[in-house]
């Protein structure tokens, strides 16, 4: 991933379509983020509701770390202020007594403490997110086109009824501080 603003990270929140397919009765599909590089200012950016920062938790990426998240559920996006590249293996598993048992495995940390970001810089990324979404939205209207169409929150998905709500699932393990 090429270095990135908070900005950029807050425009780019989407959720994952990973299950509208998958067969009844089967697992829940989550996604593993493994940091390769060593990115200590970089942070995975969380929401349970996209234009809602207060529902937000930021995870720091060192090298090492790894997460488990819900993507479908959880607005997600990186933001990387790096000056070079960052690189992390992102894999899919089903959810089920594997997978708890690998988490379990791995001494996970449910819950973090989001590093703080400077109240004003976050106010002004917000802004330029907010425009940059306008902007994009005019112009697929303009082409008759959808503007929820790519907006990353999946609304014409879930008008096809994409079931986004996922039982027994843990929307974020944290498995390594590293």
């Amino acid at each position: 991933m090429q270095p990135n603003t908070y900005a950029d990270a807050v425009y780019n929140l989407h959720r994952d379509d990973n299950n509208r397919l998958n067969p009844e009765g089967t697992g829940w599909i989550v996604r593993a983020f493994f940091n390769l590089t060593d990115n200590p200012d970089s942070m995975m950016i969380l929401r349970e509701v996209k234009d809602d920062p207060s529902t937000e938790t930021r995870v720091p990426l060192p090298a090492g770390a790894q997460v488990v998240i819900d993507t479908q559920r959880l607005y997600h996006a990186v933001w990387h202020p790096g000056s070079e590249p960052r690189y992390c293996l992102i894999t899919s598993y089903e959810s089920g007594p594997e997978l708890d048992s690998w988490i379990s495995a791995h001494h996970p940390v449910e819950r973090i403490e989001s590093p703080y970001i400077d109240e004003a810089m976050a106010q002004a990324a917000y802004a330029a997110a907010d425009a940059k979404r306008a902007a994009r939205a005019a112009v697929l209207a303009e082409q008759g086109k959808d503007p929820r169409f790519g907006d990353g929150s999946m609304a014409l998905a879930e008008g096809d009824g994409m079931d986004s709500s996922a039982p027994n699932v843990s929307a974020m393990e944290v498995l390594s501080e590293a």
